[in-house]
């Protein structure tokens, strides 16, 4: 599923799967059954994929009485993305999706140009160390 919101591209067949939730009280082949996968954007941007049957939160109705199994694409910020995997998956995945920080740090993304990411790449350092050395080193003063 392909869809544009707001201007910006969501695809699941080009974003990165994340995790995946399945209604828990109810069988595929149950009128409430639906599921839901959280992706990430190659722009860092998150969304939620969801699919479901008629009467499902995705639910599509198509009379005043009638319902069929619909699906949609739902952009959400990464607190809403965390607050999506606090309730629907366990800590050992939530922990591998958000690599949780230490009190002390805050998390960034940046677009970098590409002989850079190379050159990072070959450093025996983590993006955060080389980060700290280069703020560091841009901030001293002769």
């Amino acid at each position: 599923m392909k869809k544009i919101i707001k201007g910006k591209v969501y695809d699941i067949s080009t974003a990165k799967k994340l995790a995946t939730y399945s209604c828990a009280t109810a069988a595929v082949s149950d009128h409430q059954w639906y599921q839901e996968i959280l992706f990430i954007k190659i722009t860092g941007e998150y969304f939620i994929y969801g699919e479901g049957n008629a009467a499902s939160p995705y639910g599509e109705k198509v009379e005043q009485h009638s319902s069929r199994p619909g699906a949609r694409i739902r952009p959400i910020t990464i607190t809403q993305a965390q607050e999506w995997a606090e309730e629907r998956l366990d800590t050992d995945e939530y922990e591998a999706i958000f690599n949780l920080p230490q009190d002390d740090k805050v998390q960034i993304a940046t677009w970098i140009p590409a002989a850079v990411k190379a050159k990072s790449d070959a450093l025996d350092a983590t993006l955060s160390e080389i980060f700290s050395a280069g703020v560091d080193a841009l901030s001293k003063t002769d």
